[in-house]
């Protein structure tokens, strides 16, 4: 409860909203604070934000763009976050589509405990498939044009993908062929 209202007050007083909270304030930032733990949970397995919230709440987020976008800044460039990139997904906020890049092309290794032998299947690289569909909705359909890696990004993967005795071989295999880059 202590949390709740500590996180509510550096909400309202972030917001620039000094008076006494409203029914209305008091729920944007009951909202606000609810995207700010899915934002930072730093688990893969997370309810897409059309599951995970309802239509007002969304609604709510959308229209409070300019509190959440540092918040989904701040957890992609300490940590993992599904939850911040599936938030730019769904609302088509393109201005931090450089830091989902940076998490899809920072190498992974398959972690083999998800159920397949398979060691290019998507259910091995769980953060990085997530990061790669949330850019799929960003970009569209071509998306693996859109993102446009360099010459030195291809040729580090090219690498990887070849260098059987490291960690990150499968994982650039995999990356490859999602961006079709074979």
């Amino acid at each position: 409860m202590i949390r709740m209202l500590l996180m509510f007050s550096l909400l309202f007083s972030w917001l620039g909203w000094s008076q006494v909270p409203t029914a209305q304030s008091q729920e944007v930032a009951q909202v606000l604070s609810q995207a700010a733990l899915y934002i930072f949970d730093s688990d893969f397995v997370m309810e897409s934000p059309e599951n995970q919230f309802t239509p007002r709440q969304l609604e709510i987020m959308e229209q409070n763009k300019e509190a959440l976008l540092p918040m989904i800044e701040a957890a992609l460039g300490r940590q993992e976050s599904v939850g911040g990139s599936e938030l730019l997904a769904q609302f088509h906020w393109t201005e931090l589509n450089h830091l989902v890049r940076a998490r899809l092309l920072n190498p992974g290794r398959a972690y083999g405990w998800e159920g397949s032998t398979d060691l290019l299947d998507d259910r091995q690289f769980v953060f990085h498939n997530r990061y790669l569909i949330a850019l799929q909705k960003l970009y569209g359909p071509h998306f693996h044009s859109k993102l446009a890696l360099t010459e030195a990004e291809k040729d580090e993967l090219f690498t990887l993908s070849h260098s059987k005795d490291s960690q990150h071989c499968e994982w650039a295999i995999w990356l490859m062929r999602k961006l079709e880059l074979e």
